[in-house]
């Protein structure tokens, strides 16, 4: 799974960022990635590998649905969006591991196959399980890598449990820093969360299909192949709705402006200058003046699942900065 846009050409790559005022460090520049031909796609049911036929249930409740390849090359933990699973990181799994890291990546509690616990889906909740899986496996000098609500998690984890333990951050189409709930609307316009969270009481399995179509899009056309488009879908039918809803409220309705100032460590931000759920202004951009040190790609023509549509150009980025440290 992984596309760099589905049957259209693959667009150019990441435009430049103006570095921000007070103590900005370097400037991006204009990365020009021509096009390419359409690359393969990735089922899920080819990716059934040695670390994925043994998928390992943590001892602790709720039980996460856990994959590790082990090893002692450098850690790297993938955590997923709402509503899907750690599937969605199926492309990156493969070439982190092939480039020689340990990579982890796992069901958040209620997503997936890990469990449901009728309890908290708060991002105090999805920290405290990080926090469990990097003390129980006594991981160190670890990169966390998050895309949506995994990204809000990793933020919420460094406010809560700190970071001696971490190494570096990459947050993908991150939320925040303010709730979406209060995102600068039109007067026609409704927040992200409020229309998210009507549409999926109204018509849920409306919205799984509507929802599907609106990550993996850029004005409208979806980048992805029918095979990955049907694989996430299938994640999103997966999910179970009372879990989607409340997990929707921590994710955009949580304020994590107080929480930045617990970054320390060196953080870059990829996000889809098509996102229409999360758009770059209100959400990367604000983050990236806020953050001290921190670096922004823009992948032009991406959508909000990036990762997923623009895989080569996403991967690229991804392994060039894990590899600074």
């Amino acid at each position: 799974m992984g596309d760099d846009g589905g049957d259209q050409a693959c667009p150019r790559s990441a435009g430049s960022v103006q570095p921000r005022q007070g103590g900005a460090t370097g400037r991006l520049t204009r990365q020009e990635a021509g096009t390419t031909s359409r690359r393969g796609t990735f089922l899920y049911e080819f990716e059934q590998s040695a670390e994925s036929r043994a998928l390992m249930p943590f001892d602790a409740k709720p039980r996460l649905n856990v994959q590790d390849t082990k090893g002692a090359g450098p850690v790297v933990i993938l955590l997923h969006d709402w509503p899907m699973s750690s599937e969605m990181w199926t492309p990156q799994f493969r070439m982190l591991r092939n480039a020689g890291f340990r990579v982890i990546r796992y069901d958040c509690r209620g997503f997936g196959k890990s469990d449901a616990t009728g309890e908290s889906y708060d991002l105090d909740a999805l920290a405290a399980d990080l926090h469990r899986l990097i003390e129980a496996r006594d991981l160190r000098e670890v990169s966390l890598v998050g895309i949506g609500m995994g990204a809000a998690e990793i933020i919420r984890y460094l406010a809560i449990h700190g970071d001696d333990r971490v190494s570096r951050l990459v947050l993908v189409s991150c939320p925040g820093p303010v709730p979406a709930r209060d995102a600068e609307c039109g007067p026609d316009e409704t927040d992200p969360y409020t229309r998210t969270v009507r549409a999926l009481d109204e018509d849920p399995e409306a919205f799984c299909g509507t929802y599907t179509h609106e990550v993996l899009s850029f004005r409208g056309t979806c980048r992805a192949s029918e095979a990955t488009h049907r694989a996430v879908l299938e994640q999103i039918r997966a999910a179970r709705p009372e879990v989607m809803l409340e997990s929707l409220a921590a994710v955009l309705g949580t304020d994590l402006t107080s929480d930045i100032a617990a970054l320390r460590r060196p953080v870059m931000l990829l996000h889809g200058e098509g996102d229409d759920m999360l758009p770059v202004e209100t959400t990367a951009q604000r983050l990236y003046e806020a953050i001290p040190g921190s670096r922004l790609q823009v992948l032009l023509g991406a959508p909000h699942a990036l990762n997923l549509t623009h895989t080569r150009h996403f991967n690229s980025a991804l392994l060039d900065f894990l590899r600074l440290g």
